[in-house]
């Protein structure tokens, strides 16, 4: 007899092969109540809502570390500005390298003072204030026995402005503010008298 043969057949372990799925984080909270609180003529302070106790910020391109405290909001100066100045603001919370979608802001710098304000001429019942024109976009606010008077912005390089029905031979105290926007300069002073009616 013939040997037999065995006809053998190997077959190739299968092939497993896994996926690994990139986990995407969720980015943070935007921060809330972001604010102006005040501005000088260099400077602007901003306010927002501290997120989730996190501590990192980012405004216009800069990373803020807020110390960690219990303080629930945020306040942060930037300084070396331009007065009567507008600037944009975008903040961004960070966490974990993930940053949120944004918030913006836009606020201004205050203007400067008026220059050279002063009495120009008084009679027994006037007194004519004058002072140089800041910049032709800028308002101006006189304040006088505690009533606001308004200039609106003018191109002329000088202001003039008479105060009338006044009291012969009076004191009087004058404060002139420059207004850009909502922000006002620190204001400068000015007393002056009108002149005393003589008696013949």
């Amino acid at each position: 007899m013939s040997p037999r043969s065995e006809a053998t057949s190997t077959s190739a372990p299968p092939t497993t092969s896994s996926t690994t799925l990139a986990t995407t984080k969720n980015p943070p909270r935007n921060a809330e109540g972001f604010q102006r609180v005040t501005q000088t003529e260099t400077s602007i302070t901003l306010r927002w809502d501290k997120v989730d106790n996190i501590l990192n910020y980012i405004l216009n391109g800069k990373e803020i570390n807020v110390p960690a405290s219990d303080k629930t909001e945020v306040e942060y100066t930037i300084s070396n500005l331009t007065n009567g100045t507008k600037y944009n603001f975008q903040l961004f919370t960070v966490f974990e390298d993930v940053r949120s979608s944004g918030v913006n802001l836009t606020a201004v710098t205050a203007p400067l003072n008026a220059e050279d304000f002063r009495s120009v001429e008084q009679t027994e019942t006037s007194i004519t204030l004058g002072w140089k024109n800041v910049d032709v976009t800028f308002n101006y606010t006189l304040v006088f026995n505690g009533k606001d008077i308004n200039f609106t912005a003018s191109d002329e390089t000088e202001v003039k402005h008479t105060i009338s029905k006044l009291t012969n031979g009076t004191k009087y105290n004058f404060q002139l503010f420059t207004v850009f926007e909502y922000a006002k300069s620190p204001g400068v002073n000015l007393t002056a008298v009108t002149g005393k009616m003589l008696s013949l």
